[in-house]
């Protein structure tokens, strides 16, 4: 019987780490196609903050963390948890890099969302892709864990990943936002 345990349980590690082999390789493919084409911006959005919305066009000249949230991901569990970005924010004002929270929801979660975030009164602009134009005019894996990068000066990927999932993540954006710095 003991003997069984150890030869599932030696399968089972095996299984595991092929298994993550395969993911980490199939991560280190999707990165690369990624910051291999440039990220585009959409044409007009809708920008909520201080509790006011105004149609605008996207204009940043600094490298661009953005953080999207699609249609497919639930736009008011987003919304909850975007105070957790107000210290990337803070940096950002003194930082190199600029941010780029957008939602591109289904046209009828629009108004909702739209509520929602204005009500919330976030002290940072979050941005609503209202034509879904985001998705479109960008090549995007679906997985959400890719839907948060920086962009160079070029508007291509230099970072994947969002940084406040944790501390490793946080302090190689940090690294990165820095490198592109010294690099400009």
């Amino acid at each position: 019987m003991r003997g069984n345990f150890s030869i599932i349980l030696t399968c089972l590690i095996l299984a595991t780490t092929l298994f993550s082999a395969c993911n980490t390789r199939e991560v280190r493919r999707t990165m690369q196609q990624m910051m291999q084409e440039e990220v585009r911006l959409p044409g007009h959005v809708v920008k909520v903050t201080d509790g006011k919305t105004d149609t605008v066009s996207l204009d940043f000249i600094k490298p661009l963390l953005i953080i999207w949230t699609d249609s497919l991901q639930c736009s008011s569990c987003r919304v909850n948890q975007l105070q957790k970005y107000l210290e990337l924010f803070e940096e950002s004002k003194e930082e190199a890099f600029e941010m780029l929270i957008l939602f591109s929801p289904a046209r009828k979660d629009i108004p909702y969302l739209t509520h929602v975030l204005s009500f919330k009164n976030y002290p940072f602009p979050v941005y609503i892709d209202i034509n879904n134009e985001f998705p479109v005019i960008n090549t995007l894996p679906d997985e959400p864990k890719y839907h948060s990068f920086l962009l160079n000066y070029m508007r291509m990927p230099i970072f994947v990943g969002d940084p406040t999932t944790n501390n490793k993540l946080w302090s190689l954006f940090h690294a990165v936002v820095e490198s592109n710095k010294e690099n400009q």
